[in-house]
């Protein structure tokens, strides 16, 4: 802290604005009661029965909190700074203001953030304050590196007290409660009791004299360890709480395993703080060397832990067969991660459904209760590493803001592997860590292959400079490192399945990559500002596109500290850092989506995380204050867009001691035949849920009677739960064929369908398209090869297909026609089977397709070749003139018959592809193309009118492709005006050309 002349001490003026606050916030409820009149007077207030009392005590009340609480911290500042220890209370102040900054940040995005953080704030400030005032009265404090150690250690002991008193409640209410889920109240009041007897002991610890600063910190350390005694107990949150419906109360089918893992995890932070209590009293260091990691990661899981779920059918089966697939595929089949199948997310989707098998009964029913322990398993895996990269406050900080759950799991994993690199970059032996560089990115690269890539490509530079000095100062380590990596290497990828899936990992990303931002995104125009929270759309935008700002914060500091002595410490973290985030922006502005999507998760990711590494990395010491200051407002931002509901009044602590009631019918999965979908509720609108179930009954039913054990089908739904639900394999590497764009993964697909011909295929339930269209357009040649490989029935509104030898089986279903069966392949039926099909594939209005594939025809056309050039006869016009190189309108409807040559007749299989050119100055919004074949609607595509060159896929029709022979194309125009000019030209039939590779 430093006091010059003149200089307003800006900690000072946190503090006592934190202080001001909460009293204001204290004041309006304690001046707020009923409004004393002393004339007989009628208003809003004597009618509503309001009171102005409270809202004057916020005002003069905050006025006089910050002018006393400002008055005080600056004259303690003075004093501290002539005792050389300035610079100590400004730290424990910005630790102090923390929770007001959050809540500060979180006003940006919510109207109601919890007001406890500011109070929470205010008191921290006082404290802190009465802390350094004990230490300079009865002991002889130095510097700020004691102070520090004293008024930290004090501020320590009320956080984890509060936490510790929660603890107690989890205690009690899981271990000896004859009822569980009544402690709510209890855990309050403990909560808050523990923090006041922390408080208060912390300052008796600080008023009793001591003869040295060792002394005080050991008894600040030993009231600290003596403080973390009940935190393990936080882990017993993890045993679910049963829940109520109809009066009864059922609870979840966990296994005695779990309590085994609690036991473990509980074991292991008292170990942590055993060592913690004997590092403090063997070697005598400061007081927050009494801190246990793990304890603090105990205290933090009360924040990132849920509360117990209702179990519920998940709305979408497409979205949460991504997560029930990939252990069930791997512990039922030995499927290998990218190589029998390709988890979309990485390694980490295989973690729901292996702790549901180790813990639960392996239903969906105990999906949900993988959720906390994986909280606790990366809360204890990732706080000791990152304290070791930033330091212990930012940590804490860092895991408070990041969720835990879904892409956030990732990015912590790639944060955790730029961790390890950095840190171990330091202690020299470059050989070494070339080694340990390959491990990393490969772990990586399995764990997520386009995330891990990234950080891969990111890491170049450090890799670069350590193979630069291997080969400068160890050529004999270099050289007995790369013989001994290759041949582990070796070893492991041609002895163990390692080297295949590495190879599929790296195949599986980078032909996502090729299709990814063009398959799945959405232009940042089309969603600029889509929220449902109530702030402006350019700042919503700032806020959720804030990871950009990272790289420019990188830029600074390696700018900052060029040529300097610290140049080196932060270049080995903003380097990456800021290189990893612009490669990022492939992958965040690739998936622009309504609400936060991937750039907001991105960003928290990046503010919440990467800010403090390139903040703190670099530095040694404590961290600077008004770094941390700045860090927790503007990362506190985006980061309370998820912590708001954590930290909330009703949801912590009473939130994981509540016994919920269930107002909806219970379901079980028996009662629809899916016994692996446990019991559930339904949830959202009740018609979708109620159609949801009918379904999954009626995909069973049909199941159970086509196909016979061990068999399996091809789903082409997109609903990738289906498999896990009626336990049947999966035919295919990637599951659903939305998720296979790229024309190889359509072709290895294709490859295992005739490899091993599933004798079924489901091709229409309430089919899940997303913004991809069917599948005739998402997963050609998948499509293609079902289609002339298998024959269409209906069912129930079922469209299912079976291969032909197969069609007996059809017979067996109830209600169906067997004369129907029978008739399958003969002429009388083969309309029927296009009806069926054209409802499944056929998607007549193709949009700006044609429009937007033909404007990169440079780019496609080594995608496709050509089979032959179309004929315009004269003949085959209507209602068009022709004049000079064009047409003109003349009639309502205005058409031209393309003409195939006589003498190379084609089938619908040998050119799938038409190109044209059309331009016309009259094409406006409503003007639109079709080309037609026949008078049925499905003998068609519709599309739009924009730019001069199309291809329009007509072998996504079904009647196209099964064409025995070619008939001539009609091409009409609607919405242009008579009298406009029209240009035709370039008319051609093509293939593409992964048709023929196949």
């Amino acid at each position: 802290m430093r006091t010059t002349e003149g200089r307003v001490p800006w900690e000072c003026v946190l503090g006592a604005l934190a202080v001001a606050g909460s009293a204001a916030l204290l004041a309006r409820v304690g001046f707020g009661g009923v409004q004393r009149f002393t004339y007989f007077v009628s208003g809003s207030l004597a009618l509503q029965g309001w009171s102005k009392a409270g809202d004057y005590a916020v005002f003069f009340g905050g006025v006089a909190a910050f002018c006393a609480a400002f008055a005080a911290l600056s004259s303690l500042g003075r004093r501290l700074e002539r005792a050389g220890a300035g610079g100590g209370l400004e730290y424990l102040l910005a630790v102090a203001v923390v929770p007001a900054l959050f809540w500060l940040g979180g006003q940006v995005l919510w109207p109601n953030v919890a007001p406890w953080l500011l109070t929470s704030s205010g008191l921290a400030v006082l404290g802190v304050a009465g802390a350094c005032a004990l230490a300079m009265m009865r002991h002889p404090v130095v510097d700020a590196d004691v102070l520090v150690d004293l008024g930290g250690g004090a501020l320590t002991c009320v956080a984890l007290g509060m936490a510790s008193g929660v603890a107690l409640a989890a205690g009690y209410d899981r271990l000896l409660a004859d009822v569980p889920g009544l402690a709510g109240p209890l855990a309050g009041h403990l909560m808050r009791f523990g923090g006041a007897a922390a408080a208060l002991a912390a300052g008796a610890t600080l008023c009793i004299p001591a003869r040295g600063t060792r002394t005080a910190a050991g008894r600040i350390g030993a009231l600290l360890v003596a403080v973390q005694i009940p935190l393990p107990l936080m882990y017993l949150i993890i045993i679910p709480l049963p829940w109520r419906a109809g009066g009864v109360l059922h609870a979840y089918p966990v296994d005695w395993s779990l309590h085994v893992f609690i036991g473990v995890l509980v074991v292991a932070t008292y170990a942590d703080l055993v060592r913690a209590a004997r590092r403090l009293r063997r070697e005598g260091g400061g007081a927050m060397s009494a801190v246990s990691p793990l304890c603090v990661c105990a205290a933090l899981f009360l924040i990132k832990a849920t509360g117990s779920v209702i179990p519920f059918l998940e709305r979408s089966d497409y979205h949460s067969g991504e997560q029930l697939l990939p252990w069930w595929m791997f512990r039922n089949f030995g499927a290998l991660p990218y190589v029998d199948h390709a988890p979309v997310r990485g390694l980490v989707t295989y973690l729901n459904m292996m702790l549901a098998d180790l813990f639960g009964d392996g239903t969906t029913h105990t999906f949900f209760l993988a959720r906390n322990i994986q909280a606790a398993l990366f809360l204890m895996m990732s706080y000791p590493l990152l304290c070791a990269a930033m330091g212990g406050v930012p940590a804490a900080v860092a895991l408070t803001l990041l969720p835990l759950n879904g892409l956030a799991r990732i990015h912590l994993l790639l944060t955790l592997g730029l961790c390890v690199l950095v840190l171990t970059f330091r202690r020299g032996r470059m050989a070494m860590w070339l080694v340990g560089w390959v491990a990393v990115g490969t772990a990586l690269v399995l764990v997520a292959p386009g995330q891990g890539g990234l950080l891969v490509l990111a890491s170049m530079p450090l890799g670069a400079v350590a193979l630069w000095r291997a080969v400068r100062e160890e050529r004999r380590a270099l050289g007995v490192a790369l013989c001994v990596g290759l041949a582990v290497a070796a070893i492991l990828a041609f002895a163990t399945p390692l080297g295949r899936m590495v190879f599929g990992a790296v195949r599986y990303g980078f032909e996502n990559a090729q299709v990814n931002d063009v398959a799945n995104s959405l232009p940042w125009e089309y969603t600029f500002g889509g929220t449902e929270l109530r702030v402006a759309p350019g700042l919503w935008e700032l806020i959720r596109c804030s990871f950009i700002f990272v790289p420019l914060v990188a830029f600074v500091a390696l700018w900052r500290f060029w040529g300097s002595e610290r140049w080196e410490r932060v270049a080995l973290v903003a380097g990456p850092v800021g290189l990893l985030m612009l490669l990022f922006v492939i992958r965040a502005a690739g998936r622009i989506g309504a609400g936060m999507s991937r750039p907001g998760a991105v960003s928290v990711w990046a503010m919440a995380l990467l800010l403090p590494l390139v903040l703190f990395a670099g530095r040694r010491g404590r961290p600077a204050a008004a770094l941390l200051v700045a860090y927790a407002f503007f990362a506190g931002i985006i980061g309370m867009y998820y912590l708001n509901g954590k930290v909330s009044e009703a949801s912590m602590p009473a939130v994981h001691f509540m016994v919920r009631e269930m107002t909806a019918p219970l379901h079980s999965g028996a009662e629809i035949g899916v016994e692996r979908l446990g019991l559930f509720h339904l949830k959202g609108r009740e018609d979708r849920a109620a159609r949801h179930m009918e379904r999954l009954r009626l995909v069973g039913e049909l199941l159970g009677h086509m196909l016979r054990p061990g068999e399996t089908y091809f789903d082409m739904t997109n609903h990738n739960a289906h498999y896990f639900l009626f336990e049947r394999r999966v035919p295919t590497a990637i599951p659903a064929v939305y998720n296979m764009p790229h024309p190889q993964q359509q072709r290895r697909a294709v490859a295992a369908l005739a490899a091993d011909p599933p004798p079924l295929v489901l091709a229409e339930a309430d089919n899940e398209l997303h913004n991809a269209g069917t599948a005739a357009l998402r997963a050609h040649l998948t499509y293609r090869h079902v289609l002339r490989g298998y024959v269409p029935f209906v069912w129930n509104g079922l469209v299912f297909m079976v291969r032909p030898d197969v069609l007996d089986r059809v017979r067996g279903l109830p209600g169906m026609d067997a004369a129907e069966v029978d008739a399958a392949h003969g002429p009388m039926n083969a309309e029927r089977g296009l009806v069926l099909l054209d409802g499944v594939f056929h998607q007549r209005n193709l949009a700006a397709l044609p429009a937007s594939w033909g404007a990169s025809s440079a780019s496609l056309d080594r995608l496709m070749r050509r089979v032959c050039a179309l004929d315009m006869p004269e003949t085959g016009v209507a209602d068009l003139v022709r004049e000079g190189d064009g047409w003109r309108v003349s009639g309502p409807a205005p058409r031209v018959r393309l003409d195939l040559p006589r003498d190379a007749p084609l089938s619908g299989a040998e050119a799938g592809l038409l190109t044209l050119s059309v331009s016309s100055a009259a094409f406006g919004p409503k003007a639109r193309l079709e080309v037609a074949w026949g008078d049925a609607q499905a003998e068609g595509f519709e599309f739009e009118a924009r730019g001069e060159c199309y291809i329009v896929p007509l072998d996504a029709s079904p009647r196209w492709l099964l064409a025995g022979r070619c008939p001539s194309l009609e091409f009409r125009l609607h919405g242009v005006p008579v009298g406009a000019m029209v240009r035709f030209a370039d008319a051609a039939l093509f293939q593409r050309t992964s048709v023929d590779c196949r």
